[in-house]
C-alpha cells in the first residue's frame, strides 16, 4: 500500500536565500513525518547571483524530484499546477536607502494622485453642470440664485469624501470593514496576471526553471 503525500502550492513565492528546497515554497503533509520532513529537504535550485529574478516550475517537475526520492509515495497535489519562485537578496539591500525611497515615492503618488482626482472631479461637475444644478436649487427652495459659498456646495463637498472614503473602505491606516479594499482587488488582480503572464511565456519558450 503506497503512502500518500499532499503538496500545496502557492502562486507566488518569494525568497530570499539561494539554496532553495520544496520546504521554502510548498505545505507540504504525510502521515509519515520522516517522509514529509526529508521532502521538505529536497533542493530545488540554486541561485547563482544577487540580482532579483524570478523562475518559473511545473508541478510536475516537483512530483518527479520526490519520486526520485520515494518512488512509492502518491504525491496529491491541491495547490496550483504552475508556480513562481520570486528571489530577493534581503541581506545585501541598503534598508534605510530603500526606506527613504519608499517615502518620496509614496509622497509622489499621493500628489499625482490627488492632482488627477480633482481634474477628474472638476471636469466632471463642469460636464453635467453642477453648478447651473446648483442655481436652480437655489431659485427653486429660496427663490435667488445664492451667491458665495452657500450650504450646498459645503455639504456637496462634504458628501463627495465621505462618498470617496465609504467606496474605498479605508482612510490613513484605517479599514471600515474587513473586506479587502477596491484597491487591494485590483493589485491582487494585477499580480495574479503579471504571474499568469510570466509562467505561460516559461511554457511558451519551454524554460522551465527561468522567466
Amino acid at each position: 500500500m503506497s503512502t500518500t503525500l499532499y503538496l500545496k502550492l502557492e502562486k507566488n513565492n518569494e525568497v530570499s536565500k539561494k539554496h532553495v528546497c520544496l520546504g521554502d515554497v510548498s505545505t507540504i503533509w504525510c502521515t509519515d513525518k520522516a517522509i514529509t520532513s526529508k521532502v521538505k529537504t529536497i533542493k530545488l535550485m540554486n541561485i547563482k547571483d544577487d540580482k532579483r529574478r524570478r523562475y518559473s516550475f511545473s508541478v510536475m517537475m516537483i512530483i518527479e524530484l520526490i519520486n526520485q526520492e520515494y518512488p512509492n509515495v502518491d504525491v496529491q497535489n491541491i495547490g496550483e499546477p504552475d508556480f513562481i519562485i520570486d528571489y530577493e537578496n534581503k541581506d545585501k539591500q541598503n534598508h534605510k536607502l530603500n526606506s527613504i525611497l519608499n517615502i518620496i515615492k509614496i509622497v509622489v503618488i499621493c500628489f499625482i494622485t490627488m492632482c488627477g482626482s480633482a481634474y477628474a472631479i472638476m471636469a466632471y461637475n463642469n460636464d453635467v453642470a453642477v453648478s447651473e444644478v446648483f442655481e436652480k436649487a437655489y431659485i427653486i427652495f429660496l427663490g435667488d440664485t445664492g451667491k458665495g459659498l452657500m450650504i450646498i456646495e459645503i455639504m456637496y463637498s462634504i458628501g463627495l469624501t465621505l462618498g470617496i472614503i465609504v467606496f474605498y473602505n479605508h482612510f490613513g491606516s484605517k479599514k471600515i470593514t474587513n473586506d479587502p479594499t477596491p484597491l487591494e482587488v485590483e493589485m491582487h488582480t494585477l499580480e495574479s496576471d503579471i504571474d499568469d503572464s510570466l509562467i505561460n511565456r516559461s511554457s511558451r519558450n519551454k524554460e522551465e526553471g527561468n522567466c
